[in-house]
């Protein structure tokens, strides 16, 4: 899964954005972005989430995570869960298949015209 798409920065309201080549799990893509003196995204407002929906049609990593607390979702920076744009059954906690195990973190994903978030 790539966390972030390609390298570019963009800018939207007060945020900068950037969009990267490489791949690699969640936690990883939270260190590559931490190592850049930022952090994956926290979307909170609609028009954040149409603004990030122009990006690709590839997935990327976002900050929302039940890590501390399983069902219980909130973004990295503490704030809980409020507006949601789960794809389809999302989230189902692995599906109920022990060979994906529990989702415990999301990423964005162009499902028609707006991305939607589906877990990892």
């Amino acid at each position: 899964l790539i966390f972030v798409l390609f390298q570019i920065k963009l800018q939207f309201s007060c945020s900068c954005y950037f969009l990267s080549t490489e791949t690699g799990s969640w936690a990883e893509g939270r260190q590559d972005c931490r190592t850049r003196g930022a952090d994956l995204v926290v979307v909170d407002s609609d028009e954040e989430q149409t603004f990030l929906s122009g990006f690709t049609s590839y997935s990327a990593w976002i900050s929302l995570s039940d890590l501390e607390n399983q069902g219980t979702w909130k973004w990295i920076d503490g704030t809980p869960l409020t507006l949601t744009y789960w794809a389809g059954s999302q989230p189902d906690n692995g599906g109920g298949d022990p060979k994906y195990g529990e989702d415990d973190c999301a990423h964005i994903r162009k499902i028609r015209k707006i991305k939607k978030w589906m877990l990892c």
